[in-house]
């Protein structure tokens, strides 16, 4: 479930096998999917609970499954 690193910049690209698709196409549907259920009128602290957990698993899913780097500009 590899993500590379970015070519130019901090970051990683998009997955090069499918569970790291499955994993970021499931991660986008419960953050997104927040919003809908925890709209953020309605109940402030849980939508803000729910975003303040969801950002650090992407986080760390990348760090733990993609290619260490310290920023490339241009080669590897």
């Amino acid at each position: 479930m590899g993500f590379p690193a970015r070519r130019y910049g901090w970051g990683w690209g998009p997955s090069g096998c499918g569970q790291g698709w499955v994993f970021l196409l499931g991660w986008l549907g419960v953050f997104y999917g927040g919003i809908y259920g925890l709209r953020a009128d309605r109940h402030p602290a849980r939508f803000a609970v729910h975003r303040v957990v969801m950002i650090p698993v992407l986080l760390s899913v990348c760090l733990l499954q993609g290619e260490t780097h310290g920023g490339y500009w241009g080669g590897k």
